[in-house]
């Protein structure tokens, strides 16, 4: 589970290599903290001596998202990740938690539905440009309420949700 997502009752770990955030602002004791950062994805295709006809050399940005997220008053994590990539406003993700305690949060608003391992894999943590196939048979993202937690010193994790129900492979914003 990535530390920036999920930060701690108390001052949140630190984010793993490569996730840092570009601008973090917090409280002296760290029950409120807001982070501010960027993911950037170029995807290059090039034809090198390609005499086809029709083979068009490209560069294009791929995702361009700005992501703000953060905690308020120790128990209210918020995040909120937008794309711009391609011309197109997308909010990928805009929800808000009540964290009881780390055995039972209850998140609510747009996030990634919880049932593809592919899918809640960090989309900077890929190896490739694309997702795995197995993601086409799985919703990216869901408008809903959810129930989650780690127990046993995180050794064991649940999820449940009551979503809007989108086809597989489709987000609220395009299929909804």
């Amino acid at each position: 589970r990535d530390a920036l997502q999920t930060p701690g009752l108390a001052v949140p770990a630190a984010p793993p290599a490569g996730t840092a955030p570009a601008f973090v602002v917090q409280s002296d004791n760290g029950d409120n903290r807001l982070q501010i950062g960027m993911l950037v994805h170029f995807d290059g295709r090039f034809f090198l001596g390609d005499p086809q006809p029709g083979s068009v050399d490209t560069f294009q940005l791929r995702r361009f998202r700005t992501i703000t997220q953060g905690q308020v008053a120790r128990h209210f994590p918020f995040f909120l990740n937008v794309d711009v990539a391609g011309g197109v406003l997308n909010v990928r993700d805009a929800w808000f938690e009540t964290r009881f305690s780390n055995a039972v949060r209850v998140r609510a608003g747009k996030f990634q539905a919880p049932f593809s391992y592919d899918r809640l894999t960090l989309i900077a943590n890929i190896l490739f440009v694309e997702r795995g196939l197995t993601t086409t048979v799985a919703p990216d993202r869901e408008t809903g309420v959810q129930m989650l937690g780690d127990l046993a010193g995180m050794r064991v994790s649940y999820q449940a949700a009551a979503t809007n129900g989108v086809v597989d492979g489709g987000a609220t914003d395009v299929d909804g």
